[in-house]
């Protein structure tokens, strides 16, 4: 089954499933930026896209969120991915399926 992710949603801290935990965890791989995690200084997204445009942007996001999924959260399947800028403010929205 496909799931919606869209980064300006709230985190669901309190997962009920297993379907609901995978969801939590790919939205923390979508908050994250690298540098916040002091044990896991690779962890999530690279702070390096501020200021890139759109189309270099969503192509380093894919490869990035695929790497981090396979590392992070092997039971996530990236199946699309769509940028919205609006305000200065980017929007990430994903379409990941789970395995379970």
């Amino acid at each position: 089954m496909i799931y919606l992710i869209n980064s300006k949603d709230d985190i669901n801290y309190n997962p009920q499933n297993e379907i609901e935990d995978v969801v939590r965890n790919v939205h923390m791989i979508l908050r994250v930026t690298k540098e916040e995690q002091p044990l896991m200084r690779d962890f999530s997204l690279d702070s390096d896209m501020v200021d890139k445009n759109i189309p270099v942007i969503k192509n380093k996001l894919i490869g990035l969120l695929m790497t981090n999924l396979k590392e992070y959260e092997p039971r996530a399947l990236l199946k699309n991915l769509d940028l919205k800028l609006e305000n200065n403010d980017l929007e990430i929205m994903l379409e990941i399926e789970v395995i379970i």
